[in-house]
């Protein structure tokens, strides 16, 4: 299985499996810290470093998106430890989390679930 960009589609179309599970974490855990570290690396003292997560971190929006919310999640802890690790070097780490986005990931979100207030 190929995932999505964020994978939450894979989860409502086939379910919670350990496959699925291991693809999401790889593209949205995996793959930040990965890229976190390596900016880390190269950046020279008193470099700032975005990463972008995800209202779902602390609020699941619809179903089947637990393994989503949960990768979504991690990248707020992985951010606070960043911050904290690079901080003698005075480079900073932020987390932004949007809310609802129309994207091709949330067109299987009912309707009147977009329309609420999230």
């Amino acid at each position: 299985m190929r995932p999505s960009r964020s994978g939450a589609k894979a989860i409502a179309r086939r379910g919670a499996n350990v496959a699925c599970a291991r693809d999401i974490v790889a593209v949205n855990i995996r793959a930040a810290f990965i890229g976190l570290q390596a900016a880390a690396g190269k950046m020279k003292d008193g470099g700032r470093i975005i990463v972008i997560g995800s209202n779902t971190a602390i609020r699941t929006a619809f179903p089947g998106a637990s393994i989503y919310s949960m990768t979504k999640a991690a990248l707020t802890g992985l951010v606070r430890g960043a911050a904290i690790d690079l901080a003698p070097r005075a480079i900073t780490v932020n987390n932004v989390q949007p809310g609802p986005t129309a994207t091709g990931m949330t067109s299987a979100v009912p309707r009147w679930l977009s329309r609420s207030s999230l």
